[in-house]
This record gives structure tokens, C-alpha cells and sequence, in this order.
């Protein structure tokens, strides 16, 4: 049964397709999925990673800030959240070149099954002597 939104969005939970010609079948692909985010599915993996990073921004308020990872010879950017309590440890990090974070990731599998890093919730940091 579609039902409408507060935005004005047409919302259909179960879509059954009765006839032979299987009009009722959603297909994904390459071309289409981007206009499906609605068929994203978020978690948190539990297994921890470390990773070799620089703390480029970070807010005392909200435990936020982003990171800038190294992968061989390039470098991406990733927002994080520490752990409540451990602030001056990320403070203390955050003037480091270089530092380790032990993290959770927060990922993102598409429609395709493409699983992405959206973020990274660290339990731990330590800084390089």
C-alpha cells in the first residue's frame, strides 16, 4: 500500500509483481542505483582497525573531527568521533604529525552490495615519539 510522506514523497513498502511478464521487478545497476538510496543498509563493524593517520580537524565539544588516512603513496579524508572522556588524549593527538587511532568503522552497503567507509567512531589513540 504506497503512502505519502511529510515531504510530498510516494512511499512503497512491498511491491508484488501477479503477472507473467514480472513488470513488478526492480532492477539495479550501475546507471540506476544512486537514484535508490533508499536501498542503503548502515552498520557499525565491531572489529577494530588501526590506522596511521593525522587528526586535521577536531571539536572538544562534540568529540568530532576528521582524519587524514595514509594509503601508500595517497591519503584520504574521514570524519571520526572519539570517545566521550578522552579528551585531552585527542587534544594531545591532534598536534601530532602522525598518530595510530584504533577504530570501529560506520559502513555503507548499497544497492549493488558496494560496501563504503562513512565514518570511523575511534576507542583509541596513540601518539608517535
Amino acid at each position: 500500500m504506497p503512502t505519502w510522506s511529510r515531504k510530498g514523497r510516494l512511499t512503497i513498502s512491498i511491491i508484488k509483481a501477479i503477472d507473467h511478464l514480472d513488470y513488478g521487478r526492480l532492477e539495479f545497476n550501475k546507471q540506476n542505483y544512486k537514484d535508490n538510496k533508499g536501498h542503503t543498509q548502515k552498520h557499525t563493524d565491531a572489529n577494530l582497525v588501526g590506522l596511521e593517520c593525522n587528526i586535521i580537524r577536531f571539536n572538544k565539544r562534540t568529540m568530532k573531527g576528521i582524519l587524514e588516512i595514509y594509503t601508500g603513496n595517497t591519503s584520504i579524508s574521514k570524519p571520526f568521533i572519539a570517545k566521550a572522556g578522552a579528551t585531552e588524549d585527542y587534544i594531545d593527538a591532534f598536534k601530532a604529525p602522525l598518530v595510530t587511532i584504533t577504530a570501529e568503522r560506520e559502513l555503507e552497503v548499497n544497492a549493488l552490495g558496494e560496501t563504503t567507509v562513512l565514518s570511523y567512531h575511534a576507542v583509541n589513540v596513540k601518539t608517535h615519539s
